[in-house]
């Protein structure tokens, strides 16, 4: 299959990180996947020639493409093409292709992200919703009476080694990780508490 994220940009987050994932697993399934993010920059045929298989949350082996387009309808129809924010959703909806269209959400972006009319506005768009968590699952259901497909961010155990112990068991010490963030949303002073 022609697999397309749409992302609203490349830089090292979370919220890009995941799409990421899912491309590069995607690819090693024998499918042909391209990141895809608009650039207003010259400089992006120059990075298109020379970084598109390169990227800080992709493996060096990895064979999903970058594109940087100026506009998303410059991109070649596929199978699928997939938002990974409101903005790309938005301007996934205007595209003309044939290929099915998803909208990957990892979060009510209503609440921080963006106007709350206007992310709403993407949300009843005739997309195929694929949210990341059940609380994202029940607010389409219950809101917007729409039956999803959830797929849950899931540790990466080859980057996480949960189960391998470096230290004694009876050592007494504890260590948790808390992520760090200044959105106040993000639970970091509760974690901490």
């Amino acid at each position: 299959m022609k697999i397309t994220f749409l992302l609203p940009h490349l830089k090292p987050a979370g919220g890009v990180f995941a799409p990421f994932m899912f491309a590069h697993h995607l690819s090693k399934r024998g499918h042909h996947v391209t990141i895809a993010v608009e650039s207003k920059v010259w400089t992006r045929y120059v990075r298109n020639l020379f970084h598109s298989r390169t990227h800080p949350l992709l493996p060096r082996d990895s064979a999903v493409r970058i594109k940087r387009v100026k506009d998303f309808s410059e991109l070649p129809d596929g199978d699928a093409f997939i938002s990974a924010s409101w903005v790309s959703a938005k301007k996934l909806q205007n595209l003309k292709i044939s290929a099915k269209k998803f909208d990957y959400v990892q979060h009510d972006e209503r609440l921080y992200h963006g106007d709350p009319k206007l992310v709403e506005e993407t949300y009843r768009y005739p997309i195929i919703r694929i949210p990341n968590a059940t609380w994202l699952q029940r607010m389409f259901k219950t809101e917007f009476h729409e039956d999803t497909t959830l797929l849950i961010n899931a540790v990466d155990c080859e980057q996480f080694h949960p189960n391998k112990r470096t230290r004694s068991p009876d050592d007494g010490v504890t260590k948790v990780l808390v992520l760090h963030h200044d959105y106040e949303w993000k639970g970091t002073k509760e974690g901490v508490e």
